[in-house]
């Protein structure tokens, strides 16, 4: 009797093998007419359900490809993580090219890092190795090794039909390593390219940001200047390009067009923006020129805005908020800067001011992973669109929803996380920024008190026939004025006017 129990077992487990062969075979059928919905529901159940290892690993790198051509990366990413875990060396090669690929499009750290560090770049292919070469660069860039991430930007390059993301990212490393003609050559080239583009074109603004910066780095004020000045007032670029071209007047000694950029971030148009630096840049220019009411009434405005915006900042983070009360804030302000640029009223009630909350939302980090977000929402509402109505495809929507919701709560997750870490940023550039700002005002004061007795000394020395000579420099120089805050310090040492005192 136990020999009969075996034997009919082992004439089941033979049909079901065979039967799952069957399935198999009907499925990659389908996979080849390039009918992916229904090929993926037939795959995922036998990548779950069938009895032989080896048509359980295939299912699941034809899942992986068949979803991937669906547009389901992320959902895609997990057969094929499986694949590269547990598959043959000829599995593994195929679910690598494509991992890499998914990791480039969903640009998430974890996934890029999973992949990096499983991906040898001989089994890829030529696409494939490219973008891992690409990203690799990014790596290493990241941690502050740029002769690394310039060898792999340079073998991406020397492959990509492409070749704009790549330049521009050795641009930026070039100005990274301070090698400042190396990164000019390099957006010069992307300018090229992109200057027939219209200005609203993108990457056609990002090109002309980057080498006015570049020509910045490079102390070529005049050549900055005219780059900066060629961003139109209606283009998302135009708030940042007149502070940097205001920095950049300053530097060449133009103080009074200076002012002029500057004084444009002040307006009520600009109010909603978190810009305390440019508050102090404004007051140290009309500082140069003698405008110490003018300075004053910055300083109540710094006080108004940003003091109290401390406060409040201070007063979140004491409280222990979670990271995802943090996202919640961030995502109430992306709700309402959504509004307001279509035109709509502002109505934020959130517990952290508004602007400070954009500047945020525009954090580079924070960015990204809210694009990420919005790809897993993508994703998730056309899963039952894609699948609904094929066989068998409920449970790959459930299947799918599940993964999509445990990755969507991860990103909240560290989106507030990094909010986090940026709102302490934050709180501590302000508290910096008030600092400098006495600084500035206990200059000012010595400046008067000087003025005054210097008057006091003339007057009391000179004759009435006597003749005045004003002095091109002071003291048979410069008029030098060393001021020790960390903005200054950092961005242009120590300022040297050279012209007639203004004060008097």
């Amino acid at each position: 009797m136990k020999y009969f129990f075996i034997i009919l077992f082992s004439i089941f487990a033979e049909k079901s093998v065979l039967a799952n062969e069957i399935e198999f075979q009907k499925a990659y059928t389908l996979y080849t007419q390039k009918s992916y919905a229904p090929a993926a529901s037939i795959l995922y159940n036998l990548s779950r359900a069938g009895d032989s290892d080896e048509i359980r690993m295939k299912s699941r790198l034809y899942l992986g490809v068949a979803l991937y051509r669906l547009n389901f990366p992320q959902i895609a990413s997990f057969p094929l993580v499986k694949v590269v875990q547990e598959g043959t060396d000829e599995q593994k090669k195929v679910a690598m090219d494509y991992m890499v690929a998914i990791a480039d499009k969903l640009s998430e750290d974890s996934l890029l890092s999973y992949t990096l560090k499983r991906t040898v770049p001989e089994n890829l292919s030529k696409s494939a190795t490219i973008i891992y070469e690409f990203r690799m660069g990014e790596s290493f860039e990241a941690v502050g090794n740029y002769d690394e991430a310039i060898k792999h930007y340079e073998i991406a390059l020397a492959g990509a039909k492409n070749k704009q993301p790549i330049r521009y990212a050795m641009a930026l490393t070039y100005l990274k390593m301070k090698k400042t003609d190396q990164a000019i050559l390099f957006f010069e080239q992307i300018f090229k390219v992109v200057n027939k583009d219209p200005m609203t074109s993108v990457r056609k603004m990002t090109a002309i940001m980057g080498l006015a910066r570049a020509y910045y780095q490079a102390e070529k004020w005049d050549e900055a200047a005219k780059v900066y000045r060629q961003v139109p007032k209606d283009n998302s670029f135009y708030r940042q390009s007149l502070f940097e071209l205001s920095w950049t007047l300053f530097r060449s000694g133009k103080l009074r067009s200076a002012l002029s950029p500057i004084q444009t971030l002040h307006s009520p148009y600009y109010q909603n923006f978190y810009d305390p630096e440019s508050l102090l840049l404004r007051s140290t220019i009309l500082f140069y020129v003698c405008k110490y009411d003018e300075i004053d009434k910055i300083k109540k405005s710094f006080e108004k805005s940003y003091s109290s915006a401390a406060n409040s900042i201070k007063n979140f983070i004491s409280s222990k908020a979670s990271e995802q009360e943090m996202y919640q804030e961030l995502y109430q302000a992306s709700v309402e800067l959504n509004r307001v640029t279509k035109g709509g009223s502002l109505k934020s009630s959130g517990k952290l001011p508004f602007f400070i909350l954009r500047s945020l939302i525009e954090e580079r980090d924070i960015r990204l992973m809210n694009e990420y977000v919005e790809r897993l929402n993508v994703e998730r509402a056309n899963l039952p669109k894609t699948f609904n109505t094929v066989s068998l495809g409920e449970p790959l929507v459930r299947y799918g929803q599940k993964i999509i919701d445990g990755r969507k709560k991860f990103a909240q997750n560290k989106i507030g996380k990094i909010g986090i870490l940026h709102l302490q940023e934050k709180q501590s550039e302000i508290l910096d920024t008030a600092k400098q700002m006495d600084l500035l005002k206990y200059e000012i004061l010595g400046m008067k008190k000087e003025a005054i007795r210097k008057k006091s000394t003339d007057s009391a020395e000179a004759s009435p026939n006597q003749k005045f000579t004003w002095n091109y420099y002071v003291q048979n120089g410069y008029r030098y004025w060393p001021f020790q805050g960390e903005y200054w310090r950092d961005e242009i040492g120590n300022y040297q006017y050279v012209g007639v005192n203004s004060c008097e």
